[in-house]
């Protein structure tokens, strides 16, 4: 490719000159790669389809198009690519571009594990195991994984990458994550992270951010985070999805002068590249910055949308007070329903006091902007006069509505709003209770992805 940004970089090229090199190099070689894989596609070279496929979906060297994606990851695992069924299996497996389909993404990782495709025996297991994390649920699943390890293991040996729809990884990183967990291997740390520094030396972004993110915390390497961030910016990679979260540690060291010199300015550029490629902590401190001034110019409407964007990737919880207070304001539902939260319980650590009025106001508003569950804790405070005057008719209506919002959320097909719904008709809150009903709305959730879900299935009395 010409660049060299996959071997180690000196600390003045940095993580900017990285991502401006590897970008040029591959705008300059995508559109020749590809349109060889499209002659090899057509030709029937299932790799060729696989490649292109994998182009479509990240709208690398061509337009971004699930259908295209699709369309050549199917043929590329009809063709007999293990890698094109793992990675068509788990778009099926997330609803991307195709209906949700559980039992065919299994189906699909299967044919990948039996193509010989890691990634897809990893899938297959969890699948078997019904979760997403720990597979340890049959022998079958234990079996899976300590084959996806024997097939990282000899990819490890090859010096070959495995292909996932997130970018390529070595073998190497691959084994060294499965060593780190102890999936199919005993948990070993130190022997993934010999792992992760061979596949990194090797120039691949994965192992260095792995590395880097050991010797940031510290828990299983001696702690540097000068070797992190040195580690973070040879993970900089715009191929790769683990670049995102790269730029976000970096992002985060830049800010606190941790391992590296003190530059806001430079953190706010690795934060807004990071919160663009989906990472939701990188949005929220970014939103801080504009909210404050701090590197960026102060900016109220600006930290709102990043505050909003932060909680709908999950971390609204993160966020400080100031922050959700402002997010709030700006109809971030679920800012409100968690300040509900704060107060009513109060919190030593963000140092709120417990206030059941004001946990009452931000319920309302909570509820007013459609969040489910800032309805039903309304609710509650008014049928038990906690911290707001008994009103049972108020609470009762309240509840009602909260039930109105989740089924409304489960038939459009969230899975969680399914899985919270069936918690309501389990305990009877809101609704009469139907342990019938929870049991099909646990199940509706679990097909539709909901990990807790499925797992709360497991637990039920058969």
């Amino acid at each position: 490719m010409g660049s060299d940004c996959r071997r180690p970089t000196s600390a003045a090229l940095g993580v900017f000159a990285c991502v401006v090199e590897l970008t040029l190099a591959l705008a300059a070689a995508a559109g020749e790669d590809l349109a060889a894989a499209r002659k090899g596609c057509e030709a029937g070279m299932a790799a060729d389809c696989q490649q292109l496929g994998l182009a479509h979906l990240k709208g690398r060297g061509v337009r971004k198009s699930m259908t295209d994606a699709i369309g050549y990851l199917r043929k590329a695992c009809d063709g007999g690519s293990a890698a094109g069924c793992s990675n068509l299996a788990t778009l099926y497996r997330a609803g991307r571009g195709v209906p949700k389909d559980e039992t065919g993404a299994a189906t699909l990782s299967e044919r990948g594990c039996d193509g010989g495709d890691p990634f897809g025996c990893m899938a297959f297991a969890f699948s078997l195991a019904g979760k997403n994390e720990r597979p340890l649920g049959s022998a079958r699943a234990i079996a899976l994984m300590a084959r996806s390890a024997t097939l990282a293991g000899q990819a490890c040996d090859a010096g070959r990458v495995v292909a996932g729809p997130d970018g390529d990884v070595s073998g190497c990183s691959l084994l060294g994550s499965l060593y780190e967990e102890g999936w199919g291997v005993p948990r070993d740390e130190k022997r993934a992270a010999a792992l992760y520094e061979k596949s990194c030396s090797g120039g691949d972004p994965v192992g260095c951010f792995f590395l880097g993110r050991m010797h940031r915390s510290g828990s299983s390497l001696p702690k540097d985070v000068a070797r992190a961030a040195a580690l973070f910016e040879r993970a900089c990679d715009p191929t790769h999805d683990v670049g995102c979260y790269s730029l976000a540690e970096l992002g985060e060291m830049y800010l606190s002068g941790s391992g590296v010199s003190k530059d806001a300015a430079r953190a706010a550029v690795l934060f807004e590249r990071a919160c663009d490629g989906g990472i939701a902590s990188a949005c929220a401190g970014l939103g801080e910055m504009h909210r404050s001034g701090t590197g960026v110019r102060k900016d109220a409407a600006r930290a709102i949308a990043l505050f909003k964007r932060a909680c709908d990737g999950g971390e609204c919880r993160r966020l400080g007070v100031a922050q959700l207070e402002q997010a709030c304001g700006g109809g971030t539902a679920t800012a409100c329903s968690t300040l509900g939260d704060l107060y009513r319980l109060g919190s030593s650590e963000k140092r709120v006091p417990e206030d059941g009025a004001r946990a009452a106001t931000f319920y309302g508003r909570a509820c007013d902007g459609g969040d489910a569950e800032g309805c039903f804790d309304l609710g509650d405070m008014n049928r038990y006069g906690s911290g707001v005057p008994l009103d049972g008719p108020r609470g009762a209506a309240l509840a009602g509505r909260g039930i109105r919002l989740y089924e409304e959320a489960c038939n459009g097909g969230d899975a969680e709003a399914c899985y919270s719904l069936g918690g309501k008709y389990r305990h009877g809150s809101g609704v009469p209770q139907d342990p019938g009903r929870a049991a099909a709305l646990f199940k509706q959730a679990c097909d539709g992805g909901s990990v807790v879900a499925c797992e709360d299935l497991e637990r039920s009395p058969k």
